[in-house]
């Protein structure tokens, strides 16, 4: 189904128990709930006298659910006239804006069908060329700044300017991603570790602004024009905590059905993951863009990420500035 169409219903019948049925009532808040009949399927002359007069209307299933044949005859006759349906899961998720799942029928629901037209096949490939084109445009004109990041660090911490690591792709495949290093470069000297974003202590001091302003990733511009990533999609777990996470968080591996992205939503809304419940959230933002993304969303993104981002480096540069002037004083 539709996702907009879990916002845009006159009508919602709900075909679950007295629990299910509060479930759906927290999950519309008070504008919705004046807006929009919400009517268990127990009531059924109340539901019937409802379809008589609205047009749009959803059916919030809960699965698990034994109805009776007239409770059946009425979700019938209202997919009969054409009513959306969803589980009652699927109705919170997008009215949460996360996709909470355990369940496989549950992620069915949070999965597009892929289609395989010539048309589509068409489509991808333009908007494949048209990323390529705007990373080789972005190499391009950051260039300059490229540049005076990559100075900093190899005047500010030995080793290599570039950090090179193994990350799970589109479909489960490898590739290599490439970042400003922000480490010392006997970090990983223990073994592999979660990060934690800036305030690791094993981030040299320069590699904390880079962290904490996101710079670090402009040179995964190079696995976009390489088709590695994308701009906008699930960030790309490493090996190692690819099969740690697949064997404790349900369908972690359906993140990677799409490909994955320099930003995406769960970076906007969750930030670093260091444990696996944190990845566990992530991955609840991650299906709901997958199944809800459109233009709209990826441009809402984007401009989250870059207006994120743009403080950060004004908060750092003012930081700076008041710690030179105590100096001063």
């Amino acid at each position: 189904m539709n996702p907009g169409a879990v916002n845009q219903a006159e009508l919602i019948i709900v075909a679950a128990d007295a629990m299910g049925f509060s479930r759906i009532i927290r999950a519309s808040d008070v504008a919705q709930r004046f807006g929009i009949n919400i009517i268990p399927v127990q009531c059924r002359e109340e539901a019937l006298e409802a379809l008589e007069i609205h047009r749009r209307v959803l059916l919030v299933i809960d699965l698990n659910l034994k109805l009776t044949a007239e409770q059946e005859e009425l979700l019938h006759l209202a997919l009969q006239r054409g009513a959306n349906w969803c589980s009652v899961s699927f109705f919170e998720g997008i009215r949460r804006g996360f996709a909470r799942v355990q369940m496989l029928h549950e992620i069915l629901e949070w999965i597009n069908f892929n289609e395989s037209s010539a048309l589509t096949i068409v489509r991808e490939k333009i908007i494949c060329m048209f990323r390529r084109l705007v990373a080789a445009c972005g190499l391009i004109a950051l260039s300059p700044m490229m540049a005076l990041i990559a100075l900093i660090i190899k005047c500010m911490s030995d080793g290599p300017v570039f950090y090179r690591q193994k990350r799970m792709g589109h479909k489960g495949r490898s590739f290599e991603l490439v970042k400003f290093r922000t480490m010392n470069t006997d970090s990983e000297k223990a073994g592999v570790q979660w990060s934690t974003g800036n305030s690791d202590p094993r981030v040299f001091p320069f590699g904390k602004f880079l962290r904490r302003t996101h710079l670090d990733e402009l040179p995964q511009l190079w696995n976009v024009l390489k088709g590695d990533l994308c701009f906008v999609g699930p960030r790309p777990e490493r090996p190692e905590f690819y099969d740690l996470l697949k064997q404790h968080t349900p369908h972690f591996t359906l993140r990677t059905r799409i490909t994955p992205g320099i930003t995406g939503l769960a970076q906007l809304r969750s930030g670093y993951a260091a444990t696996v419940e944190e990845s566990q959230r992530k991955l609840e933002f991650d299906l709901y863009f997958m199944r809800t993304a459109k233009p709209s969303s990826v441009l809402g993104i984007i401009s989250g990420t870059a207006k994120k981002c743009g403080k950060e480096i004004f908060s750092a540069f003012f930081a700076v500035l008041g710690r030179g002037s105590n100096q001063g004083n």
